[in-house]
Order: C-alpha cells, then structure tokens, then sequence
C-alpha cells in the first residue's frame, strides 16, 4: 500500500492516521523483470504514482504495500527529497490543492453511493461544490480518472483503519478495533467499489489487485487468529469480506432509512460477526439442497402471458447483472437491449422508460428476498434453521452470474422521490420480515437474545459484498453462501 514503510513483518512501521491525507511517495518508473523473465512497460503503479502526485503537495519516502497476488512494477525512491515545482502538476502547486482533493473526492463519494456513475456525475460535483466543470478538470481529466480516485482512496483508507487496528492484541480484538473505527459518525463517507466495470481495464486491474491486497492482508489475521485458537475454522477471505462488508453498508444503509442511528449497525455487525445468533453455536444447522431460490418455472410456448413473463424477467436479470456491476448511470439501454438480444426500442416499449426499469429491478429483488424469507420460515420450525435458509439463498440469488438480482443501494437516489419512497417502504417490509424471524427464534430459544433492530441494521452488510465477489477470490458461490450463513449463525469466536 502506499504511504507505509513495512517493518520485516510486512507491516508498518508509523501508520498514520485515517482522518489526515496520505502522502504519496517518489514514484520513478523502470522497466522491471517480470517472473519468467520478461520486461514490460507497466502502468500498474504508474497509474497510482500519477493519482497521488495530483493529490498531495509533498512526498515523503516510502514504499509501496504490495499483496502476495501483486508485482512490484514501480520503484520508489528513498530520497526523501521533494520534487520540484516542475514535477507537480498544476493541482499540486497550490498549498490548499490537498484540502480540495479531498472535498472533491468527499463529495464525488457520496455522490457515487446516493446515485451511482452517471454522464452528469462531474456537473453535480461541480454544483455541490460551488465550481465550474472546467475547475474540476483541472483536478482530474475525467469520470474515469476520478471514479479510479475514489475508489483506490476506499482501498487505502480502509487499510489504514485495519493497519491501525492491528495493535490491539488478538484477532478479536483487531476487527473489533476496525469496526468501531469505521463505522462511527467521525469517519469518512467511502465510496463502495461497486461499480468497478465503468473503469477502464488498466485501472480496474489496479482496484481489483489493491482490494485483493487488503483482503489477504485481514485474511492473515482471521487465519491466525484460527490456527492459534481465536477464532473458529471458517474460511478467512469470507470473513475478511464479511467484515469489509459491515464497515462499508454503514452509509447505504442510513440513505434506504435516514432514521437508523449508526451507532445501531456497529452494535448490530458486533453481534453477527463475533458470537453469531444462534443460541446453540455447536448445533449444524439442517442439510439443505443446493438450489437458488426458486428456478423459472416452465414457459408454455402457446400462452402469450407465460412468454412475456419469461421475457420479463430475464431482462430484469441481465439488466440487474449491469447495473450491479456497471452502476445504473453508466449503463445505457443500448447495452442491455444487446446483452439481451433485443433492440432498445422494445424495451422501452415494456418499461416506458431506463427509470421505470430500475424501479423494475428494485421491485423483483425484493420480491425474491420476500419470498426467500417466507418459504424458509415455512419450511422450518426452529427459527435459526429459517435464518440460515434465508440468509443462504440471498447470498445465491445476489451472486448469481446470468440472473442476479439488483442490489440494495444501486442507483437507488437517481429515482423520483415518490418512488425512492416506494422502495423504502418495501425495504422497510422486508426488514420486517427478518425481524419477526428473529423474534420468533428468541421466543423459541434458537436464537440469542439479541437486539432485532441492531442486527436487522446491520445484516445485509455481511451480503452485500457477494454480487461484486469476483473482485476477492475464486471460491465457489455455494460456498461463500454456506460460509455466511454459518457465520451469521455461529459468528467467528470461539
């Protein structure tokens, strides 16, 4: 990571704070020899040194974090010298430059969690801000250069947090340290790395390794803390994702219901993560079959209805897959209609306009996470065999690959107020859902006795993370599911 002199353990040896700028390093390029032999002209940290050089006024030496999946493609001097005024670009030269990245990058954040990538992202920026288009140019070339920025701000940020984290004694105590840290009023809206497909290739590449590099780096600790007894056995990437994913739903979750206190989330993600809400941790929960939530049924070729519903809801999927990973802005009709085979024509035909089918896409993911709810805890007595159901079954119907369905925040701020009001009731109504669940579990003595609003808060940030869960590891999907479920169920201390 940048801006971290590791010590011979990997770690660093003077984290700074998370609440003050980074500074960035001397980044020189060389060509360097890659395994096997070859050289390339790598743009890997190029692309970084170039972003930090925009972002902060000095350097300082330092070397780069570089994650086991990563190469080191850039040489970073130990000079410690600063460059001079000719090295800088026009944004560094001024000493307030680093405090209007910064407000820029804040505003840009929020923006991208209320609304998404969209062709008019840079001109709200600009009006947030009180600047011209042409001022915010000066500072970034493009939505490309700045969507990079985001996100690779999340990455470092985020890594800084668990860095710090890291001096408290014991696994436990380390992702405890990193949640209270994130989610509190004092820390900084991040965007999430959701829509990584807007990115051109050489920059996703460089998200993708960072947030791979962030996730081994807490998957090191999980392991640890297992093999020395900490922590039960469970997968340590799921749960290095699961905990990314609390720190990060904390602001989604308070745009679907401004009313939720964050202070709930954190009391909420404490309780899942760690003791889990089974009463009984030691009881397996029931054999289940591996099935996603309902398949399609069968489609009668001579019943107009049937073929239209059939039609209907695979366009809802691929669109769902699109704007999960490409955000709802950034996704034009044009490029659903040929994912899908279809002209742009006839979708607007069914749904009237991109807006109508957005609402579209919200109303089918509830109605399956709905009726994922209602078949578990009809086909369970014990309510924590419900909940692990349930919980399972999301976490495939939000990662399924052809059909997935539309997370919770994509987009959501780009509708008309009366249908964003819409969805938080129909959010509110699934909530609910759970929250009887959970009730009914406590009342049954299958579930701790917990407090069902802090946990309803906090329970989709476990799953969020599974419709972008190629950004982690190879893993399967059935398994990351059953992961979840078990760890919402039996948490990860022993």
């Amino acid at each position: 990571m940048i801006g971290w002199t590791p010590d011979a353990r990997g770690l660093p040896r003077e984290p700074l704070p998370y609440s003050v700028p980074l500074r960035c390093s001397r980044v020189t390029r060389r060509t360097a020899v890659e395994p096997g032999g070859g050289t390339g002209d790598h743009d890997h940290w190029r692309l970084i040194g170039n972003l930090l050089l925009k972002a902060y006024d000095t350097v300082t030496c330092c070397r780069p974090f570089v994650s086991a999946s990563s190469r080191p493609w850039a040489d970073v001097s130990a000079c410690g010298q600063q460059l001079s005024e000719d090295d800088l670009p026009v944004l560094a030269r001024s000493p307030r430059s680093a405090d209007r990245v910064t407000a820029i990058l804040d505003v840009a954040s929020q923006r991208l969690n209320a609304r998404g990538v969209s062709e008019e992202w840079f001109g709200d920026i600009a009006a947030d801000l009180g600047i011209t288009r042409p001022a915010l140019y000066s500072h970034f070339d493009d939505r490309d250069e700045l969507l990079f920025a985001c996100y690779m701000r999340t990455v470092e940020v985020l890594d800084a947090a668990f860095i710090e984290a890291t001096a408290a004694d014991g696994a436990v105590a380390v992702f405890n340290a990193f949640l209270t840290a994130t989610i509190s009023e004092e820390f900084p809206e991040l965007a999430v790395v959701a829509e990584i497909d807007v990115l051109s290739q050489a920059k996703r590449d460089v998200v993708a390794s960072h947030w791979a590099g962030l996730v081994d780096r807490i998957a090191k600790v999980a392991a640890d803390g297992t093999r020395l007894g900490q922590l039960r056995r469970a997968d340590p990437t799921v749960m290095a994702q699961a905990l990314l994913g609390f720190a990060t739903w904390a602001p989604l979750q308070r745009r679907l219901l401004p009313d939720r206190p964050i202070a709930a989330v954190l009391a909420g993600a404490r309780e899942i993560l760690f003791r889990g809400l089974g009463s009984d941790r030691t009881r397996k929960p029931l054999s289940l079959p591996d099935v996603v939530p309902e398949p399609a049924a069968a489609v009668n070729l001579f019943d107009r209805a049937s073929v239209a519903a059939a039609k209907r809801e695979k366009l809802l999927g691929v669109a769902s897959s699109l704007f999960n990973r490409r955000g709802v802005g950034a996704t034009r009709i044009e490029e659903i209609a040929e994912a899908i085979g279809l002209n742009k024509r006839a979708i607007f035909r069914q749904f009237g306009s991109k807006d109508q089918l957005v609402t579209a896409c919200f109303e089918r993911a509830n109605a399956i996470y709905l009726r994922i709810a209602e078949e578990a805890a009809g086909g369970h007595d014990r309510r924590v065999d419900a909940l692990h159901e349930a919980i399972r079954r999301v976490a495939l119907s939000m990662g399924d690959s052809e059909a997935p369905s539309l997370s919770s925040h994509v987009g959501l701020g780009r509708l008309a107020q009366s249908t964003q009001a819409k969805m938080r009731e129909r959010f509110a109504a699934l909530e609910k859902s759970y929250r009887d669940i959970l009730q009914e579990g406590i009342d049954d003595g299958s579930i701790r006795n917990v407090s069902v609003s802090d946990v309803v808060a906090a329970l989709a940030g476990a799953l969020n993370w599974v419709a972008n869960a190629e950004l982690s590891d190879a893993i399967s999907l059935d398994r990351i599911a059953m992961e979840l479920a078990d760890l919402v169920i039996s948490g990860i201390e022993v």
